[in-house]
């Protein structure tokens, strides 16, 4: 059963009235207010996932600029747009129960399932002060706060608390989200090709991860890490066209360790995908496989690695 503080469990009842479409019979039940706790749960878990990455973030001094966010973030970036947009129309309709689908959906699939996922290897183990880990970052904070304006009507007590945590890094600040200005449009800054692309790129993780299972069931591989990717087709076929495009970012999006693009001699020919077991050694750091690390203290590391603790307040992967 999931355990709440008198707070959580009146936020958990605010959301059951906000998921019911009050045009209808209203409906409770113990299975009801299950699936609306999971609900509840996701979203400050989301929350959570952003504070905790967010401990040494300054906007001012270590945003990153909407045309130098990494594919992967401008994606994300533009998802919340459209929640500010879909949410705040269905506040001004009173559609509260689309509200909830709205964002129960973007902390499960968009944030959970996809972007935070993806960006654990990036936030963790690239240097603190790296642009890849500065511009995920600039895209969390943009999320969090946008998320905490959107739900403060509905979680009074969880928004709350999330943005005191996130102004003044305690439970209790002088401010209050309550107080705040509803999130600003953010559609306007963002680059319409990329966010097509990636979308593109994400629809070929979805091909990516039916090879990565299979390998799974033959207990060839555990972990995606674990997994290289081959990818061959013709210099004409807009999938490989745009792999080739997005190369550099191909490993992160698919979570493997090694990405290989190779030409077919036919032209036109499609894109083929096959997955199979990375070469080379772990990264005992980041866990990635590569040809050979790098000699360093206290065990050999691959180079990015070495490279991100040579620096003050290291960023370590969890274990």
């Amino acid at each position: 059963p999931l355990k709440l503080t008198d707070k959580m469990g009146a936020d958990v009842l605010r959301l059951w009235v906000a998921s019911e479409d009050y045009r209808n019979d209203i409906a409770i039940s113990d299975e009801i207010l299950k699936h609306i706790g999971e609900a509840y749960r996701n979203i400050r878990n989301a929350m959570r996932y952003q504070l905790g990455n967010l401990y040494d973030f300054e906007p001012q001094a270590n945003a990153t600029p909407p045309e130098k966010l990494w594919p992967i973030d401008a994606w994300a970036l533009h998802q919340t747009a459209v929640l500010i947009r879909q949410t705040t129309e269905a506040y001004e309709t009173y559609e509260f129960h689309k509200i909830y689908q709205l964002c129960n959906k973007f902390c499960a699939v968009t944030l959970s399932a996809t972007y935070h996922d993806i960006l654990k290897d990036r936030l963790y183990t690239h240097g603190d002060n790296s642009p890849g880990r500065r511009s995920a970052q600039t895209v969390l904070h943009s999320i969090l706060h946008t998320l905490i304006r959107l739900l403060a009507p509905i979680l009074v007590f969880t928004t709350d608390e999330a943005y005191s945590f996130a102004s003044s890094g305690s439970e209790l600040a002088e401010d209050s989200i309550h107080l705040q200005s509803w999130p600003e449009d953010l559609e306007s800054k963002l680059d319409s090709k990329t966010v097509s692309e990636v979308e593109q790129l994400l629809e070929v993780r979805s091909l990516v991860n039916e090879k990565l299972e299979s390998l799974r069931r033959e207990k060839i591989i555990g972990q995606s890490l674990e997994a290289a990717v081959n990818f061959s087709g013709g210099r004409n076929n807009a999938r490989y066209k745009l792999l080739q495009n997005h190369e550099p970012f191909l490993p992160e999006i698919c979570i493997v360790s090694q990405i290989n693009l190779t030409e077919s001699p036919d032209p036109e020919e499609g894109l083929s995908i096959e997955a199979v077991h990375a070469e080379g050694e772990r990264c005992p750091r980041c866990w990635r496989w590569l040809d050979k690390l790098v000699k360093a203290q206290p065990a050999d590391v691959c180079s990015r690695c070495q490279e991100a603790t040579q620096t003050p307040n290291l960023v370590n992967n969890p274990s």
